[in-house]
């Protein structure tokens, strides 16, 4: 079954990303400025929902070192979420149990959705193909103009500012264990109007009811309720034969200059964390975390101009992305 998920954040969230892994103060992987992303990542979504679902199926024991499923209701467990840690290096779709399928993150305001979009036509920006060699944004100016910076209303066309949406929420924070470089600035982030949500759309076996979830760095809690599932998005949103990245999309192509006419876009490094149970740190009171090797994903709202096959092969074939929302697309009528 179908539905959309909303999260409404009870308190300021913190989402980590490329300048949060690692230990603060770190020569390598740590920072003393610890800034929130705007969004979750979505494997830090699948996370959650796995955690949730064992929750509300009574699967989930907590004691005093933690949580974790006992071992005569293990079997329970895996049939409902699956047994495997979410690998971004699977190309086949993994087992998630109930879990079938995840969107995009994007924002939900007075039942409204937007999704991040590069803003082109809000400043009056086009794409000047005259010259076929070395074709230009006309009007752009970079010290001005801050293209991703946006969302876009795909129900009223209008737009809004990351910073209409967005407030910060700076704390300093003091890394545990730490002598020298122990205290680093946090910077968290809050929605400025009430009632604005993160939104996904899920497709799963097993119904979910109301509740209160963490999600987050540090856990933020927020209200999930489930309402019926989104209208299509419509392909009136793009330039004839445009292809819109409506999700952080992994596009293993070594030239993407071939592959399509133009484009407008950034890139944004996704990563995880993963245990090291032979690397334990005493002083540190708990099991030592290393980086995973990070991956450099086209943001969403990019934007390629007349792409080819392959480039909307190559994206949509990385099924296990696909599967918890990455690499999703939007594409143009002749598409």
């Amino acid at each position: 079954m179908s539905h959309t998920i909303l999260l409404e954040p009870l308190e300021p969230f913190f989402f980590g990303g490329s300048q949060t892994f690692g230990r603060l103060g770190d020569e390598n992987g740590g920072s003393y400025l610890a800034r929130s992303e705007h969004f979750p990542q979505q494997s830090a979504v699948l996370g959650m929902l796995r955690k949730e679902l064992m929750i509300q199926a009574g699967l989930l024991t907590r004691k005093i070192r933690g949580e974790w499923v006992d071992y005569p209701r293990k079997s329970k467990a895996l049939a409902l979420v699956g047994g495997e840690k979410f690998d971004f290096s699977a190309t086949a779709p993994q087992d998630f149990g109930a879990i079938k399928s995840i969107g995009p993150l994007h924002i939900r305001r007075n039942g409204k959705r937007y999704f991040p979009r590069v803003a082109l036509e809000k400043y009056g920006i086009r794409p000047n193909f005259d010259n076929p060699k070395a074709p230009l944004l006309e009007g752009y100016n970079q010290k001005e103009y801050k293209l991703f910076d946006y969302l876009y209303g795909i129900d009223d066309g209008k737009w809004l500012a990351l910073d209409e949406v967005f407030e910060s929420w700076e704390s300093v924070g003091n890394r545990l264990g730490g002598e020298e470089k122990a205290l680093y600035r946090r910077i968290a982030y809050r929605f400025k109007q009430e009632g604005d949500a993160f939104a996904f759309e899920l497709e799963c076996e097993v119904p979910l009811s109301e509740s209160i979830v963490s999600l987050g760095g540090d856990g933020s809690r927020f209200r999930l309720t489930v309402t019926e599932s989104a209208p299509t998005l419509s392909t009136s949103l793009l330039p004839n034969g445009g292809l819109l990245l409506l999700s952080d999309c992994y596009i293993p192509l070594a030239e993407i200059r071939s592959h399509c006419r133009f484009a407008v876009t950034d890139e944004v490094s996704h990563s995880h964390l993963r245990g090291n149970r032979k690397s334990v740190q005493k002083r540190y009171g708990g099991q030592r975390f290393d980086k995973a090797i990070p991956r450099h994903f086209y943001r969403a709202g990019t934007i390629f101009f007349e792409p080819d096959e392959t480039l909307v092969y190559t994206i949509e074939a990385q099924k296990n992305l696909v599967k918890i929302g990455y690499n999703h697309i939007l594409k143009g009528e002749s598409l």
